[in-house]
């Protein structure tokens, strides 16, 4: 899915590229999840998911000290 190909410039210097194969199933991903999305919206509505992705954006923002436990 991904490969690693040579820099031109450095030889020594390796870039890493998606597949032909990897860069198709990116495209796939994001059309399913822009339906999905957009399923969930207006299933919830705006405000619902504002506060949703505001809990995520918490949690996610949390660091493995504040798990743990004494």
């Amino acid at each position: 899915m991904i490969q690693r190909v040579s820099v031109p410039q450095d030889a020594r210097q390796k870039q890493v590229i998606l597949t032909a194969k990897a860069t198709n199933l990116a495209h796939d991903i994001r059309v399913y999840m822009t339906r999905q999305n957009a399923e969930v919206e207006a299933r919830f509505g705006a405000s619902q998911m504002q506060a949703f992705n505001q809990i995520l954006d918490y949690y996610t923002s949390l660091t493995n000290e504040d798990f743990t436990t004494d």
